[in-house]
């Protein structure tokens, strides 16, 4: 029988992709979370720019100051959900596959393992099957393709989010400026 090691040093590598899926899942996960935060706070800024219409004489000089960029903030916090929450889905996908790939490999190395501790005769078709199969689960585990997790979207979330608040203070502040005597913004 061929030696077992190379069915652990298989394995030990499919473990590593698995570790590398998981950990790209754990970051495309916060980094879903903390879209859909800014998702959030993107609807709190259009909410609080909306309601400016109702603002006597000045509302819809007010809503012209922030529309664009709340619904700008809305865009980028939903794509970047979107985006994020799809790589993270592509994460568990690949950390599945490294897993299966890792669980075959273990099975294959515990059996030679086995046959090797107790001395069992193993026909060379038997060993060329094991080995067949441990160059396929091999082959699984690397092609196994682990996406990388871009900041960026979130970034730009952020950003149009900050953007969105600016710009319906400076909404509020026209609509204070401008309110007839008697009203109150």
């Amino acid at each position: 029988m061929a030696d077992c090691d190379i069915y652990l040093e298989w394995q030990t590598e499919a473990y590593e992709r698995s570790q590398a899926a998981l950990d790209a899942q754990q970051a495309a996960v916060e980094s879903a979370a903390l879209a859909m935060a800014a998702f959030a706070a993107a609807e709190v800024w259009a909410a609080s720019c909306f309601a400016l219409v109702f603002v006597p004489g000045t509302g819809p000089l007010a809503v012209a100051i922030c529309e664009v960029p709340v619904i700008a903030a809305l865009d980028a916090s939903a794509a970047a959900v979107l985006y994020y929450e799809e790589k993270a889905q592509e994460a568990l996908e690949a950390y599945e596959a490294a897993e299966r790939s890792a669980e075959i490999l273990q099975g294959l190395y515990d059996t030679c393992v086995s046959q090797q501790a107790s001395n069992t005769p193993v026909s060379p078709a038997h060993a060329a099957q094991m080995m067949a199969e441990a160059e396929a689960a091999h082959a699984e585990s690397v092609a196994v393709v682990i996406p990388e997790i871009d900041s960026d979207l979130l970034e730009e979330a952020e950003d149009a989010v900050e953007e969105a608040e600016g710009a319906v203070s400076e909404a509020e502040d026209a609509a204070e400026e401008a309110v007839p005597a008697g009203y109150y913004v």
